[in-house]
C-alpha cells in the first residue's frame, strides 16, 4: 500500500497502525524420494508472527514484516502467505482550500479504529490464556491509547469504549494478576467517561458504570498498597451511587449491593472504619427511599436489616456505641419483618439476631443484647 499525498516531513504521516492476519495457502509438496523422508513433522509451513512495527519508505510505500517457519526435509515445497490488514493512517487532502477547514473522520475510519483496538485487546486476552503474560502486558499501553483515541473521535460509541476498558481492567487484575495495568485501564475509563455526556437512553448505564469504575479503581489502589489514593475517591464514589439510585428506572438493589461491597472494602483490606460507616449510611439512605418490586422483596428486607446490623458493628468499632445502640430496635424489627415473609430464610434471621446479641453484650449493652437474644430464640422455635 502507498499513502496518498505522502510527505516525509509531516510527522502525522510517519505512524501507521495496523491489525494484520496471515493465511497460508496454495501449498505444494513434492514427491518423497525415500521412505519416511518427510514424516515426523507437525507442519510444513506456518506464519509464526507478524511484527507490530511497520515501515514506510521515502515514497510512502507501507510494508510489514512476518516471520515464517518451514519444516520440509529432502522434498520440494512451495506456499503463499496472504496478509489481510486493517490500517489506520493519515492521508491529507490533495488541495486544502483553507487552513481553517476541519476534516471530520470518515465513519468508516471510526469503525476501523475500534476494530483495530479491539483486535489488540483480543490478542492480549489470547496471550494471557496461552500463558504469555509479559508479551500481553507489553501491548496494554498501546491498547489503552487506542481506546482513548477512539473515544475522542466524533461518532464514537463511548459507552462501548468504556465497557471494553472495564473488561481490560478485569483481564489485567484477575487472570494476569497485573494490578498496575488494571489501574491504568480504569483511569483511562474514568477519563473517557468524564469527558462524555450520554444520550438519555444511555444515562442509567453511564451513571452506574461510572460509579462502579471508581469503585473498582479504589479496590485496585488498595490491592496495590495505595490506600490514600483510594480514600480520595470515596466521596465521589458514594455520591455516584446515590445519584444513580435516585434516577427513574435505576436498579436500586444493584446500587445497594455495590455500597455494601464498598463498606466491606473499607472495613477489611483498607482498615478504614469511618469510611465504611459512610458507605453503610448511604446504603440505608438509598434503601430507605425505595419500594421494591415483589420479586426483590425478600432480598431487599434481609439486605436492609443486615446493612443496619453491619453499621451497628462499625459504629461500635469507632467508639460510637450510643449511635449503635439507637439502631438495635429497628434492626430487630427488620429481621422479624423479613423472617415471616413467604419464602424467607427464618434460620438466617435467627442466626443474625444471635450474632447481634453477642455484639451488644461485648459492647456492654445488656438490655439490647437480651432483646436480640429473645427475638433469636423465638424465631428459632418458630422455624426449627
Amino acid at each position: 500500500m502507498t499513502l496518498a499525498n505522502y510527505d516525509p516531513q509531516r510527522s502525522e504521516q510517519q505512524r501507521v497502525i495496523h491489525s494484520s492476519s496471515a493465511t497460508v495457502h496454495m501449498m505444494q509438496i513434492g514427491f518423497e524420494h525415500g521412505l519416511l523422508t518427510d514424516d515426523n513433522t507437525d507442519f510444513h509451513f506456518a506464519v509464526d508472527d507478524i511484527v507490530t512495527e511497520s515501515t514506510l519508505d521515502a515514497s510512502g510505500r507501507w510494508s510489514i514484516t512476518l516471520d515464517v517457519a518451514a519444516m520440509c526435509y529432502k522434498v520440494w515445497a512451495a506456499a503463499c502467505a496472504e496478509i489481510t490488514s486493517w490500517v489506520l493512517c493519515y492521508e491529507p487532502v490533495s488541495h486544502p482550500s483553507s487552513p481553517a477547514t476541519i476534516y471530520l473522520p470518515d465513519p468508516e475510519m471510526v469503525k476501523a479504529q475500534v476494530a483495530l483496538v479491539e483486535a489488540r485487546h483480543n490478542r492480549v486476552a489470547r496471550m494471557i490464556n496461552e500463558g504469555s503474560i509479559e508479551a500481553a502486558v507489553s501491548r496494554v499501553a498501546e491498547t489503552i491509547s487506542g481506546y482513548r483515541q477512539y473515544a475522542r473521535m466524533p461518532g464514537a460509541d463511548v459507552m462501548r469504549a468504556g465497557r471494553d476498558l472495564a473488561e481490560l481492567a478485569t483481564l489485567m487484575a484477575k487472570p494476569a494478576r497485573r494490578n498496575a495495568e488494571a489501574v491504568d485501564a480504569l483511569q483511562a475509563l474514568l477519563e473517557v467517561y468524564g469527558a462524555f455526556t450520554p444520550q438519555d437512553a444511555d444515562r442509567l448505564d453511564y451513571h452506574i458504570s461510572f460509579a462502579e469504575a471508581r469503585h473498582n479503581l479504589m479496590a485496585r489502589f488498595i490491592d496495590g498498597g495505595r490506600v490514600e489514593h483510594a480514600l480520595d475517591m470515596l466521596t465521589d464514589t458514594i455520591a455516584g451511587y446515590r445519584q444513580y439510585a435516585r434516577m427513574p428506572g435505576a436498579d436500586v438493589m444493584r446500587a445497594g449491593r455495590d455500597l455494601a461491597e464498598l463498606a466491606t472494602l473499607m472495613a477489611k483490606p483498607a482498615r478504614r472504619n469511618a469510611e465504611a460507616v459512610d458507605a453503610l449510611q448511604a446504603l440505608l439512605e438509598v434503601y430507605g427511599a425505595f419500594t421494591p418490586q415483589d420479586a426483590d422483596r425478600l432480598d431487599y428486607h434481609i439486605s436492609f436489616a443486615e446493612a443496619r446490623h453491619n453499621l451497628i458493628a462499625r459504629l461500635i468499632d469507632e467508639g460510637r456505641t450510643e449511635e449503635a445502640a439507637s439502631l438495635v430496635a429497628e434492626t430487630i424489627a427488620g429481621y422479624k419483618e423479613y423472617a415471616y415473609l413467604a419464602g424467607a430464610d427464618g434460620m438466617r434471621a435467627s442466626r443474625n439476631l444471635a450474632e447481634l446479641a453477642s455484639l451488644m453484650a461485648r459492647a456492654g449493652r445488656s438490655t439490647a443484647a437480651e432483646a436480640a437474644q429473645e427475638a433469636s430464640e423465638a424465631m428459632h422455635n418458630d422455624f426449627d
